[in-house]
Protein backbone atom coordinates (compact mmCIF):
# COMPACT_ATOMS: atom_id res chain seq x y z
CA UNK A 1 0.00 0.00 0.00
CA UNK A 2 1.27 3.84 -0.91
CA UNK A 3 2.12 5.74 2.25
CA UNK A 4 -0.77 7.63 3.96
CA UNK A 5 1.66 10.45 4.55
CA UNK A 6 2.92 10.94 1.26
CA UNK A 7 -0.47 10.70 -0.12
CA UNK A 8 -1.60 13.54 2.51
CA UNK A 9 1.11 15.46 1.55
CA UNK A 10 0.77 15.03 -2.39
CA UNK A 11 -3.32 15.81 -2.23
CA UNK A 12 -2.58 18.95 -0.05
CA UNK A 13 -0.69 20.29 -2.99
CA UNK A 14 -3.22 19.47 -5.57
CA UNK A 15 -5.98 20.82 -3.80
CA UNK A 16 -4.17 23.50 -2.72
CA UNK A 17 -3.13 24.22 -6.50
CA UNK A 18 -6.68 24.30 -7.23
CA UNK A 19 -6.90 26.90 -4.98
CA UNK A 20 -3.60 29.26 -4.50
CA UNK A 21 -3.24 29.49 -8.35
CA UNK A 22 -7.09 30.88 -8.61
CA UNK A 23 -6.13 33.04 -5.57
CA UNK A 24 -3.36 34.62 -6.97
CA UNK A 25 -5.30 34.75 -10.29
CA UNK A 26 -8.15 36.67 -8.08
CA UNK A 27 -5.75 39.12 -6.79
CA UNK A 28 -4.78 40.14 -10.60
CA UNK A 29 -8.07 40.02 -12.02
CA UNK A 30 -9.79 41.49 -8.95
CA UNK A 31 -7.94 44.70 -9.96
CA UNK A 32 -8.64 44.38 -13.62
CA UNK A 33 -12.11 43.44 -13.77
CA UNK A 34 -12.73 45.10 -10.66
CA UNK A 35 -15.78 43.46 -8.92
CA UNK A 36 -18.31 43.74 -11.56
CA UNK A 37 -16.44 41.36 -14.10
CA UNK A 38 -15.44 38.51 -11.52
CA UNK A 39 -19.42 38.66 -10.44
CA UNK A 40 -20.30 38.07 -14.07
CA UNK A 41 -17.58 34.94 -14.79
CA UNK A 42 -18.77 33.90 -11.07
CA UNK A 43 -22.42 33.77 -11.95
CA UNK A 44 -21.79 32.07 -15.35
CA UNK A 45 -19.49 29.08 -13.30
CA UNK A 46 -22.30 29.16 -10.80
CA UNK A 47 -24.90 28.32 -13.31
CA UNK A 48 -22.26 25.65 -15.00
CA UNK A 49 -22.15 24.00 -11.62
CA UNK A 50 -25.53 22.89 -11.63
CA UNK A 51 -25.30 20.96 -14.59
CA UNK A 52 -21.45 19.79 -13.68
CA UNK A 53 -22.88 18.18 -10.68
CA UNK A 54 -25.97 16.53 -12.78
CA UNK A 55 -23.40 15.43 -15.63
CA UNK A 56 -21.44 13.62 -12.60
CA UNK A 57 -23.79 12.11 -10.84
CA UNK A 58 -22.28 10.77 -7.57
CA UNK A 59 -19.14 9.55 -9.03
CA UNK A 60 -16.64 11.49 -7.35
CA UNK A 61 -17.07 9.95 -4.60
CA UNK A 62 -18.93 6.79 -5.17
CA UNK A 63 -16.16 5.40 -7.89
CA UNK A 64 -13.58 6.43 -5.19
CA UNK A 65 -14.72 3.86 -3.16
CA UNK A 66 -15.73 1.29 -5.74
CA UNK A 67 -12.40 1.40 -7.72
CA UNK A 68 -10.66 1.44 -4.02
CA UNK A 69 -12.75 -1.77 -3.07
CA UNK A 70 -11.08 -3.63 -6.24
CA UNK A 71 -7.99 -3.64 -4.74
CA UNK A 72 -5.07 -5.04 -7.32
CA UNK A 73 -7.50 -7.19 -9.11
CA UNK A 74 -7.14 -5.69 -12.54
CA UNK A 75 -10.19 -7.73 -14.23
CA UNK A 76 -12.18 -6.27 -11.16
CA UNK A 77 -11.13 -3.18 -11.75
CA UNK A 78 -11.19 -2.63 -15.94
CA UNK A 79 -14.94 -3.67 -15.30
CA UNK A 80 -16.09 -1.62 -12.67
CA UNK A 81 -14.41 1.15 -14.28
CA UNK A 82 -15.78 0.51 -17.37
CA UNK A 83 -19.49 0.79 -15.87
CA UNK A 84 -19.22 3.45 -14.23
CA UNK A 85 -17.60 5.47 -17.63
CA UNK A 86 -20.53 4.29 -19.60
CA UNK A 87 -23.06 5.79 -16.90
CA UNK A 88 -20.72 9.31 -16.84
CA UNK A 89 -20.91 9.45 -20.67
CA UNK A 90 -24.75 9.36 -20.80
CA UNK A 91 -25.55 11.46 -17.96
CA UNK A 92 -23.06 13.90 -19.30
CA UNK A 93 -24.24 13.74 -23.06
CA UNK A 94 -27.84 14.16 -21.47
CA UNK A 95 -26.60 17.76 -19.14
CA UNK A 96 -24.65 19.40 -22.27
CA UNK A 97 -27.39 19.03 -24.62
CA UNK A 98 -29.96 20.89 -22.22
CA UNK A 99 -27.77 23.37 -20.84
CA UNK A 100 -27.01 24.72 -24.46
CA UNK A 101 -30.65 24.33 -25.50
CA UNK A 102 -31.22 26.71 -22.15
CA UNK A 103 -28.34 29.24 -23.09
CA UNK A 104 -29.70 29.25 -26.75
CA UNK A 105 -33.59 29.69 -25.78
CA UNK A 106 -34.01 31.71 -22.85
CA UNK A 107 -33.76 35.57 -23.20
CA UNK A 108 -31.00 36.04 -19.76
CA UNK A 109 -28.48 33.58 -20.89
CA UNK A 110 -28.55 35.25 -24.44
CA UNK A 111 -27.71 38.62 -22.89
CA UNK A 112 -24.44 36.85 -21.90
CA UNK A 113 -24.99 34.06 -24.70
CA UNK A 114 -20.39 33.85 -25.33
CA UNK A 115 -19.92 33.94 -21.74
CA UNK A 116 -21.86 30.93 -20.55
CA UNK A 117 -20.98 29.42 -24.05
CA UNK A 118 -17.25 29.16 -23.18
CA UNK A 119 -17.93 28.09 -19.43
CA UNK A 120 -20.56 25.29 -20.39
CA UNK A 121 -17.55 23.44 -22.29
CA UNK A 122 -16.78 22.29 -18.88
CA UNK A 123 -19.68 20.31 -18.81
CA UNK A 124 -18.90 18.48 -22.57
CA UNK A 125 -15.84 17.45 -21.34
CA UNK A 126 -16.95 15.98 -18.12
CA UNK A 127 -17.44 12.94 -20.21
CA UNK A 128 -13.62 12.25 -19.87
CA UNK A 129 -13.62 13.18 -16.26
CA UNK A 130 -12.27 10.24 -14.50
CA UNK A 131 -10.21 11.98 -11.36
CA UNK A 132 -12.10 9.19 -9.62
CA UNK A 133 -10.25 6.32 -10.75
CA UNK A 134 -6.98 7.72 -10.00
CA UNK A 135 -7.84 8.77 -6.33
CA UNK A 136 -9.68 5.22 -5.94
CA UNK A 137 -6.04 3.96 -7.22
CA UNK A 138 -4.05 6.01 -4.28
CA UNK A 139 -2.37 7.85 -7.62
CA UNK A 140 -2.01 11.19 -5.78
CA UNK A 141 1.22 11.80 -7.09
CA UNK A 142 0.19 11.84 -10.58
CA UNK A 143 -3.06 14.10 -9.61
CA UNK A 144 -0.83 16.42 -8.00
CA UNK A 145 1.54 16.64 -11.21
CA UNK A 146 -0.92 16.89 -13.90
CA UNK A 147 -2.80 19.41 -11.47
CA UNK A 148 0.74 22.03 -10.92
CA UNK A 149 1.46 21.68 -14.83
CA UNK A 150 -2.15 23.25 -16.21
CA UNK A 151 -2.28 25.42 -13.43
CA UNK A 152 1.07 27.30 -14.33
CA UNK A 153 0.05 27.25 -18.11
CA UNK A 154 -3.39 28.74 -17.18
CA UNK A 155 -2.03 31.51 -14.95
CA UNK A 156 0.42 32.34 -17.52
CA UNK A 157 -2.47 32.56 -20.09
CA UNK A 158 -4.31 35.30 -17.50
CA UNK A 159 -1.28 37.11 -17.42
CA UNK A 160 -1.38 37.20 -20.93
CA UNK A 161 -4.54 37.77 -22.02
CA UNK A 162 -6.46 39.59 -19.39
CA UNK A 163 -5.44 43.47 -19.76
CA UNK A 164 -8.72 45.23 -19.64
CA UNK A 165 -11.95 45.26 -17.95
CA UNK A 166 -13.91 43.86 -21.35
CA UNK A 167 -11.56 40.61 -21.25
CA UNK A 168 -13.89 38.65 -18.69
CA UNK A 169 -14.62 36.17 -21.28
CA UNK A 170 -10.77 35.39 -22.32
CA UNK A 171 -11.10 35.01 -18.10
CA UNK A 172 -13.61 32.61 -18.59
CA UNK A 173 -12.06 30.59 -21.21
CA UNK A 174 -8.72 30.00 -19.33
CA UNK A 175 -10.80 28.87 -16.36
CA UNK A 176 -12.42 26.53 -18.24
CA UNK A 177 -9.29 25.28 -19.81
CA UNK A 178 -7.84 24.51 -16.87
CA UNK A 179 -10.58 22.01 -16.23
CA UNK A 180 -11.02 20.29 -19.69
CA UNK A 181 -7.08 19.88 -20.31
CA UNK A 182 -7.12 17.48 -16.88
CA UNK A 183 -9.72 15.44 -18.06
CA UNK A 184 -7.44 15.42 -21.19
CA UNK A 185 -4.59 14.33 -19.65
CA UNK A 186 -6.41 11.64 -17.63
CA UNK A 187 -7.70 9.79 -20.40
CA UNK A 188 -4.26 9.76 -22.38
CA UNK A 189 -2.59 8.47 -18.72
CA UNK A 190 -5.12 5.96 -18.59
CA UNK A 191 -4.32 3.63 -20.83
CA UNK A 192 -1.51 2.45 -18.18
CA UNK A 193 -4.12 0.99 -15.75
CA UNK A 194 -7.23 -0.05 -17.53
CA UNK A 195 -8.38 -1.86 -20.74
CA UNK A 196 -11.66 -1.12 -21.38
CA UNK A 197 -14.57 -3.80 -21.61
CA UNK A 198 -18.32 -4.23 -22.68
CA UNK A 199 -17.92 -8.03 -21.39
CA UNK A 200 -20.61 -9.37 -18.30
CA UNK A 201 -21.11 -5.56 -17.15
CA UNK A 202 -23.48 -4.77 -14.78
CA UNK A 203 -24.39 -1.16 -14.68
CA UNK A 204 -27.54 -1.47 -12.94
CA UNK A 205 -26.14 -2.27 -9.59
CA UNK A 206 -24.63 1.24 -9.55
CA UNK A 207 -27.85 2.87 -10.19
CA UNK A 208 -29.05 2.74 -7.33
CA UNK A 209 -25.80 4.18 -5.57
CA UNK A 210 -25.21 7.00 -7.90
CA UNK A 211 -28.47 8.63 -7.96
CA UNK A 212 -28.02 8.37 -3.52
CA UNK A 213 -24.89 10.34 -4.01
CA UNK A 214 -26.47 12.48 -6.82
CA UNK A 215 -29.00 13.94 -4.77
CA UNK A 216 -26.32 14.32 -1.44
CA UNK A 217 -24.23 16.09 -4.11
CA UNK A 218 -27.16 18.47 -5.44
CA UNK A 219 -28.12 19.05 -1.60
CA UNK A 220 -25.26 20.41 -1.09
CA UNK A 221 -24.78 22.25 -4.00
CA UNK A 222 -27.89 23.59 -3.19
CA UNK A 223 -26.77 25.14 -0.12
CA UNK A 224 -23.57 26.54 -1.76
CA UNK A 225 -24.42 27.41 -4.79
CA UNK A 226 -27.86 29.10 -3.96
CA UNK A 227 -26.15 32.03 -2.17
CA UNK A 228 -24.28 33.31 -5.28
CA UNK A 229 -27.78 32.53 -7.21
CA UNK A 230 -29.55 34.22 -4.77
CA UNK A 231 -27.21 37.52 -4.39
CA UNK A 232 -26.73 37.75 -8.54
CA UNK A 233 -30.86 37.87 -9.08
CA UNK A 234 -31.20 40.11 -5.84
CA UNK A 235 -27.62 42.72 -5.41
CA UNK A 236 -26.10 42.12 -8.53
CA UNK A 237 -22.61 41.21 -9.41
CA UNK A 238 -20.95 43.54 -7.79
CA UNK A 239 -22.10 41.81 -4.15
CA UNK A 240 -21.44 38.35 -5.87
CA UNK A 241 -17.85 39.97 -6.32
CA UNK A 242 -17.53 40.96 -2.69
CA UNK A 243 -19.01 37.19 -1.62
CA UNK A 244 -17.51 35.05 -3.97
CA UNK A 245 -13.71 36.66 -3.02
CA UNK A 246 -14.14 36.24 0.53
CA UNK A 247 -15.20 32.77 -0.21
CA UNK A 248 -12.05 32.32 -2.42
CA UNK A 249 -9.60 33.07 0.65
CA UNK A 250 -11.41 30.66 3.02
CA UNK A 251 -11.63 27.80 0.47
CA UNK A 252 -8.24 27.90 0.18
CA UNK A 253 -7.52 26.79 3.62
CA UNK A 254 -10.25 24.66 3.75
CA UNK A 255 -8.64 22.54 1.32
CA UNK A 256 -6.01 22.82 2.63
CA UNK A 257 -7.41 21.07 5.89
CA UNK A 258 -9.61 18.71 3.98
CA UNK A 259 -6.58 17.28 1.69
CA UNK A 260 -4.48 16.46 4.50
CA UNK A 261 -7.31 13.52 5.44
CA UNK A 262 -9.15 13.46 2.07
CA UNK A 263 -6.51 10.60 1.21
CA UNK A 264 -8.01 8.54 3.87
CA UNK A 265 -10.96 6.99 1.98
CA UNK A 266 -9.52 5.00 -0.40
CA UNK A 267 -7.67 2.66 2.74
CA UNK A 268 -10.89 3.44 4.68
CA UNK A 269 -12.96 1.59 2.01
CA UNK A 270 -9.97 -0.58 1.72
CA UNK A 271 -10.08 -1.66 5.65
CA UNK A 272 -13.54 -1.89 6.23
CA UNK A 273 -14.12 -4.08 2.46
CA UNK A 274 -11.48 -6.61 4.23
CA UNK A 275 -13.45 -6.59 8.01
CA UNK A 276 -10.02 -4.77 9.40
CA UNK A 277 -12.38 -3.11 11.78
CA UNK A 278 -9.67 -1.96 14.60
CA UNK A 279 -7.58 -0.84 11.59
CA UNK A 280 -10.24 1.06 10.33
CA UNK A 281 -11.38 2.54 13.76
CA UNK A 282 -7.57 3.90 14.42
CA UNK A 283 -7.66 5.49 11.41
CA UNK A 284 -10.43 6.94 11.69
CA UNK A 285 -9.72 8.35 15.41
CA UNK A 286 -6.51 10.16 13.75
CA UNK A 287 -8.39 11.72 10.93
CA UNK A 288 -10.24 13.58 13.64
CA UNK A 289 -7.24 14.62 15.98
CA UNK A 290 -5.53 15.73 12.91
CA UNK A 291 -8.92 17.87 11.89
CA UNK A 292 -9.48 18.88 15.26
CA UNK A 293 -5.85 20.20 15.85
CA UNK A 294 -5.57 22.15 12.41
CA UNK A 295 -8.91 23.62 12.49
CA UNK A 296 -9.53 25.31 15.72
CA UNK A 297 -5.92 27.89 15.44
CA UNK A 298 -6.91 28.13 11.48
CA UNK A 299 -10.12 29.36 12.31
CA UNK A 300 -8.99 31.78 14.58
CA UNK A 301 -5.92 32.60 12.93
CA UNK A 302 -8.36 33.79 9.96
CA UNK A 303 -10.80 36.01 12.18
CA UNK A 304 -7.60 37.91 13.67
CA UNK A 305 -5.84 38.55 10.37
CA UNK A 306 -8.85 38.96 7.89
CA UNK A 307 -8.67 42.63 7.89
CA UNK A 308 -4.77 42.44 6.58
CA UNK A 309 -5.02 39.61 3.85
CA UNK A 310 -8.28 40.78 2.22
CA UNK A 311 -7.43 44.39 1.29
CA UNK A 312 -3.56 43.20 0.62
CA UNK A 313 -4.54 40.17 -1.72
CA UNK A 314 -7.57 41.79 -3.70
CA UNK A 315 -7.19 45.12 -3.05
CA UNK A 316 -8.93 47.94 -1.06
CA UNK A 317 -11.67 47.76 -3.73
CA UNK A 318 -12.49 44.38 -1.79
CA UNK A 319 -12.26 46.10 1.83
CA UNK A 320 -16.54 44.92 2.08
CA UNK A 321 -15.23 41.54 1.98
CA UNK A 322 -13.63 41.47 5.10
CA UNK A 323 -16.07 40.64 7.78
CA UNK A 324 -17.79 38.25 4.95
CA UNK A 325 -14.16 36.38 5.45
CA UNK A 326 -14.20 36.69 9.04
CA UNK A 327 -17.78 34.99 9.38
CA UNK A 328 -17.30 32.46 6.91
CA UNK A 329 -14.05 31.37 9.00
CA UNK A 330 -16.13 29.35 11.04
CA UNK A 331 -16.70 26.82 8.46
CA UNK A 332 -13.29 25.93 8.27
CA UNK A 333 -14.01 24.03 11.18
CA UNK A 334 -17.39 22.82 10.26
CA UNK A 335 -16.97 21.76 6.48
CA UNK A 336 -13.78 19.86 6.94
CA UNK A 337 -15.49 17.74 9.60
CA UNK A 338 -18.81 17.17 7.78
CA UNK A 339 -16.26 16.51 5.00
CA UNK A 340 -14.78 13.91 6.70
CA UNK A 341 -17.67 12.08 8.86
CA UNK A 342 -19.74 12.17 5.90
CA UNK A 343 -18.29 11.69 2.61
CA UNK A 344 -15.76 9.02 4.24
CA UNK A 345 -16.90 7.93 7.28
CA UNK A 346 -20.00 7.22 6.64
CA UNK A 347 -19.83 6.46 2.90
CA UNK A 348 -17.39 3.72 3.41
CA UNK A 349 -19.73 2.00 6.10
CA UNK A 350 -22.46 2.37 3.96
CA UNK A 351 -24.68 4.92 5.54
CA UNK A 352 -24.99 7.25 2.18
CA UNK A 353 -29.09 7.46 3.59
CA UNK A 354 -27.55 9.39 6.42
CA UNK A 355 -25.40 11.55 4.86
CA UNK A 356 -28.38 12.40 2.11
CA UNK A 357 -30.41 13.26 4.73
CA UNK A 358 -28.16 15.45 7.03
CA UNK A 359 -27.43 17.13 3.06
CA UNK A 360 -31.05 17.87 2.63
CA UNK A 361 -31.63 19.13 5.86
CA UNK A 362 -28.70 21.51 5.43
CA UNK A 363 -30.22 22.89 1.81
CA UNK A 364 -33.74 23.09 3.59
CA UNK A 365 -31.76 25.15 6.19
CA UNK A 366 -29.72 27.38 4.16
CA UNK A 367 -32.54 28.84 1.81
CA UNK A 368 -34.83 29.47 5.06
CA UNK A 369 -31.59 31.49 6.31
CA UNK A 370 -30.69 33.14 3.05
CA UNK A 371 -34.41 34.52 2.65
CA UNK A 372 -34.40 35.75 5.67
CA UNK A 373 -30.90 37.33 6.07
CA UNK A 374 -30.42 38.14 2.41
CA UNK A 375 -32.16 41.78 1.91
CA UNK A 376 -30.46 43.30 4.91
CA UNK A 377 -27.36 41.65 5.16
CA UNK A 378 -26.40 41.22 1.62
CA UNK A 379 -23.62 38.88 1.29
CA UNK A 380 -22.69 38.88 5.18
CA UNK A 381 -25.95 37.91 5.59
CA UNK A 382 -25.46 34.95 3.08
CA UNK A 383 -22.26 34.10 4.85
CA UNK A 384 -24.08 33.79 8.33
CA UNK A 385 -26.59 31.42 6.54
CA UNK A 386 -23.54 29.21 5.37
CA UNK A 387 -21.79 29.16 8.54
CA UNK A 388 -25.13 27.95 10.59
CA UNK A 389 -25.96 25.64 7.85
CA UNK A 390 -22.40 23.77 7.97
CA UNK A 391 -22.67 23.44 11.46
CA UNK A 392 -25.88 21.94 10.85
CA UNK A 393 -25.06 19.48 8.80
CA UNK A 394 -22.05 18.25 10.75
CA UNK A 395 -23.69 17.76 14.25
CA UNK A 396 -26.20 15.72 12.00
CA UNK A 397 -23.17 13.77 10.95
CA UNK A 398 -21.09 12.87 13.82
CA UNK A 399 -24.61 11.96 15.41
CA UNK A 400 -24.67 9.65 12.41
CA UNK A 401 -21.28 8.19 12.63
CA UNK A 402 -21.61 8.09 16.89
CA UNK A 403 -24.67 5.71 16.42
CA UNK A 404 -22.37 3.21 14.36
CA UNK A 405 -18.98 4.20 15.81
CA UNK A 406 -17.96 5.30 19.17
CA UNK A 407 -16.63 8.49 19.04
CA UNK A 408 -14.39 9.41 21.72
CA UNK A 409 -11.21 12.06 22.00
CA UNK A 410 -8.96 12.35 25.15
CA UNK A 411 -10.01 15.75 26.94
CA UNK A 412 -5.88 16.12 27.11
CA UNK A 413 -6.01 16.27 23.39
CA UNK A 414 -8.69 19.04 23.44
CA UNK A 415 -7.45 21.19 26.04
CA UNK A 416 -3.84 21.07 24.97
CA UNK A 417 -5.19 22.96 21.26
CA UNK A 418 -7.49 25.31 23.04
CA UNK A 419 -4.31 26.88 25.34
CA UNK A 420 -2.05 26.42 22.02
CA UNK A 421 -4.44 28.37 20.34
CA UNK A 422 -5.09 30.83 23.56
CA UNK A 423 -1.26 31.75 23.48
CA UNK A 424 -0.97 31.82 19.66
CA UNK A 425 -4.14 34.46 20.27
CA UNK A 426 -1.83 36.30 22.27
CA UNK A 427 1.20 36.07 19.85
CA UNK A 428 -0.45 37.14 17.02
CA UNK A 429 -2.30 40.38 19.09
CA UNK A 430 1.44 41.24 19.90
CA UNK A 431 2.74 40.83 16.18
CA UNK A 432 0.02 43.33 15.28
CA UNK A 433 0.81 46.08 17.76
CA UNK A 434 4.45 45.69 16.81
CA UNK A 435 4.37 45.92 12.86
CA UNK A 436 1.88 48.30 11.33
CA UNK A 437 2.21 47.19 8.02
CA UNK A 438 -0.23 45.36 5.95
CA UNK A 439 2.30 42.43 4.04
CA UNK A 440 4.95 42.30 7.21
CA UNK A 441 1.81 42.47 9.85
CA UNK A 442 0.30 39.32 7.99
CA UNK A 443 4.13 37.60 7.29
CA UNK A 444 4.60 37.59 11.19
CA UNK A 445 1.38 37.12 12.72
CA UNK A 446 1.29 33.52 10.56
CA UNK A 447 4.61 32.69 11.21
CA UNK A 448 4.57 33.55 14.98
CA UNK A 449 1.26 32.08 15.51
CA UNK A 450 2.57 29.12 13.97
CA UNK A 451 4.80 28.33 16.17
CA UNK A 452 3.85 29.64 19.60
CA UNK A 453 0.99 26.99 18.53
CA UNK A 454 3.48 24.22 17.73
CA UNK A 455 5.71 24.43 20.59
CA UNK A 456 2.49 24.87 23.24
CA UNK A 457 1.33 21.87 21.99
CA UNK A 458 4.56 19.96 21.54
CA UNK A 459 5.39 20.81 25.39
CA UNK A 460 2.14 19.43 26.23
CA UNK A 461 2.93 16.30 24.41
CA UNK A 462 -0.43 16.53 21.93
CA UNK A 463 -0.51 13.42 19.98
CA UNK A 464 -0.50 14.82 16.50
CA UNK A 465 1.96 17.30 17.52
CA UNK A 466 4.62 14.83 18.51
CA UNK A 467 3.96 12.56 15.43
CA UNK A 468 4.29 15.91 13.43
CA UNK A 469 7.88 16.87 15.14
CA UNK A 470 8.93 12.89 14.68
CA UNK A 471 8.12 13.02 11.02
CA UNK A 472 10.43 15.95 10.35
CA UNK A 473 12.79 14.10 12.58
CA UNK A 474 12.90 11.15 10.69
CA UNK A 475 13.40 13.61 7.62
CA UNK A 476 16.49 15.48 8.62
CA UNK A 477 18.15 12.37 9.42
CA UNK A 478 17.48 11.19 5.93
CA UNK A 479 18.50 14.12 4.59
CA UNK A 480 21.92 13.96 6.43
Amino acid sequence: MKSLAKNSIYNILYKCSNFIFPLIVSAYVSRILLAEGVGKVSSAQNIVTYFAILAALGLPTYGTKVIASCGDNRDKRNKAFSELFIINAISTIICSITYYIMVIQIPYFQQRQSLFIVCGLSIIFNIINVDWFYQGCEEYGYIMIRNLLIKVISLVAIFIFVKSVDDYIKYAAVLTFSKVANNIFNIVHLKKYISFTFQDLRIIQHIKPVFVFLAASIAIEIYTLADTTMLTFIHGDKIVGYYTTARKGIDVIRTMIIAVCAVFLPRLSYYYSNKEYTSFKNLMDRGIKILMYITIPATVGVILTAKYFVPLMFGEAFSDAIVTTEILSISIITVAFSNFFGYQVLVTIGKEKEMLISTIIGAIINIALNFALIFAFKHNGVAIASAITELCVTLYQIKAVNKEICIRIEKKFILSALIGTACMVVSVIVCQTIFKRYFVCLLGSVIMGVLVYGIITLVMRNEISVWIYEKIKCLKLRIN
